[in-house]
């Protein structure tokens, strides 16, 4: 029998509002149903999805674990999820505490790094040497899941948990370990780098031979084999790391380590070139100022400037007292000689100087005497002391540049050698000309009470004053001039002579001091030689050795 049903007001032949005129009913097709229902359950996935990632969903916070319920041994029924972490904080402590990731790795040799940069390069090997290296597990990136383990305990209470539960069997739910892999990465890459030993190219490098007995220092370029390096691979020992955290387990792991090459070979170095050099001589010099000069030459002696660096000879030579070695010789002080440590070590200096203008390296800083020196031409000398002035050379080449010295003491003879890569077709030389001299002022007296009464001392003889143009002149191959150009000129002050007496005894009086007159001769010009000859050196105006 069919069941009657009542119109629905507005339906045809029934009661109610009438149909608005225009309205219209909308009637989905079979098809469209189908895709609206596919759309609803791909948007139904995706949401079981994203909360499956999320580690399940939220905990109601006024829900309790069930009593027969325990994490990680500790018992949490009837607590709420919060009450259950205050209760857990201990027990992730400890676990925190076990997470140590202890690693060996290698332990690159100072001494031995260091070692190979000497001559013997084929016998010094990286020691294989190790260490342990621990990382904490916030240094490894690694926490406790504590929140997997609440969620899964409390879907058990909510709804698998028995409804009796003297009688039912204790459900124990285990934290994991999990690992931050961006964590851990940036630990490793910062600490990659003192467990390498970075591979060495070959190069050449300088021997050297130095003996005080005979105040001589030698330097000889040899090539210099390149040396393996090694380094931990990374990608490996991260996933060691990985399957450590993974089984829960923590122990000691060995860090995979390569062999680096190095990038040349003695094969593909160029040959070495002097590419300037230098010599002076000091025939009668003072014994102790002969020492000094040995001294600073073997310190620079076998000196290295990488490509784009800057060598202070301040800096490689260290302050001047005698505490440091150095002996007492002349020097130039408040206008008089006294004696100083280090004293004679500018001609060393100087020397260097003017092989690094051969060489056509950048003169950093570079400051000249008060009086010129005897050993090399006018405006060509470099004076040091302790502090400053100071000598600072600049490698602008693509190459390191070597330091030689040749000094031997028994021979009077400083020889500074610049060995680089430097390949040219002409040669230098340095002019060094004379465009003003303006005579030395009036005598002048100074009272000391320890001069012996009697006529005045000289202490320091008078000097004339010089401006020096210095050129800079280049010859083609067959030793025909093919430009010249004046890179600086030099200024010295003319000085006047010096003499001290005793009060007791003044000296008779003087005309007023002179101011001089400067004279403006014809140019002279003074030719760098390739080897200087033997100053001359007077004992009333002894060279000045270091100012």
């Amino acid at each position: 029998m069919k069941q009657y049903r009542p119109r629905r007001p507005g339906s045809p032949g029934g009661t109610g509002t009438p149909k608005r005129r225009g309205s219209r009913k909308f009637h989905f097709s079979k098809n469209t149903l189908l895709v609206i229902c596919a759309v609803i359950a791909v948007v139904v996935v995706a949401i079981i999805l994203v909360n499956v990632n999320a580690g399940g969903s939220e905990i109601d916070p006024s829900d309790t674990f069930a009593d027969n319920v325990t994490v990680q041994g500790v018992s949490v029924g009837g607590m709420t999820a919060s009450e259950a972490r205050i209760a857990l904080n201990p027990t992730i402590k400890e676990m925190m505490s076990r997470a140590v990731i202890r690693m060996k790795v290698p332990a690159p040799d100072i001494a031995a790094d260091e070692t190979a940069d000497s001559i013997e390069a084929d016998e010094a090997k990286p020691a294989a040497s190790t260490r342990v290296v621990e990382y904490t597990a916030s240094e490894a990136g690694i926490s406790v899941d504590v929140d997997s383990a609440l969620q899964q305990a409390m879907a058990y209470s909510v709804n698998n948990a028995p409804q009796n539960a003297e009688d039912a069997p204790l459900m124990d739910f285990t934290m994991m370990y999990v690992l931050d892999d961006e964590t851990l990465l940036a630990s490793l890459s910062r600490d990659a780098a003192s467990w390498s030993l970075p591979a060495k190219d070959a190069a050449y490098v300088l021997k050297t031979n130095t003996d005080e007995d005979d105040l001589t220092t030698s330097a000889e370029p040899v090539k210099q084999e390149g040396v393996e390096g090694s380094e931990v691979d990374l990608p490996s020992l991260t996933q060691k790391i990985k399957d450590m955290v993974a089984s829960q387990a923590f122990g000691l792991i060995e860090a995979p380590v390569r062999t680096v090459q190095p990038e040349v070979t003695a094969g593909q170095l160029p040959e070495l070139e002097v590419i300037g050099t230098y010599s002076t001589q000091f025939s009668t010099s003072i014994e102790y100022r002969m020492f000094n000069i040995w001294k600073i030459s073997s310190i620079l002696n076998g000196q290295s400037i990488a490509p784009g660096d800057t060598i202070s000879v301040n800096d490689v030579v260290g302050p001047r007292t005698e505490e440091g070695g150095w002996a007492m010789a002349p020097g130039i002080e408040n206008g008089v000689y006294t004696d100083q440590a280090g004293g004679g070590i500018c001609q060393v200096s100087s020397t260097l100087y003017i092989a690094a203008l051969k060489a056509e390296l950048k003169i950093a800083d570079r400051t000249h005497h008060t009086i010129p020196s005897t050993y090399v031409p006018l405006g060509l000398d470099a004076t040091i002391s302790t502090g400053w002035p100071d000598l600072k050379l600049e490698n602008n080449t693509e190459y390191p540049i070597l330091i030689g010295i040749n000094c031997d003491v028994p021979d009077r003879r400083v020889e500074v050698k610049l060995f680089g890569y430097k390949p040219r077709d002409y040669t230098l030389r340095f002019e060094s000309v004379i465009v003003q001299t303006v005579p030395a002022p009036a005598d002048e007296y100074i009272a000391n009470p320890e001069t012996p009464p009697g006529p005045p001392v000289l202490k320091m003889a008078p000097h004339e004053g010089y401006t020096v143009d210095v050129y800079k002149i280049w010859y083609n191959k067959d030793g025909k001039e093919t430009d010249r150009k004046r890179i600086y000129s030099d200024t010295y002050k003319p000085l006047s002579a010096k003499y001290e007496y005793n009060p007791t005894t003044p000296p008779a009086p003087t005309p007023a001091p002179g101011t001089g007159t400067a004279t403006t001769p014809t140019p002279t010009p003074t030719v760098m030689p390739t080897e200087t000859a033997p100053p001359s050196e007077s004992p009333t105006d002894p060279e000045e050795p270091d100012e």
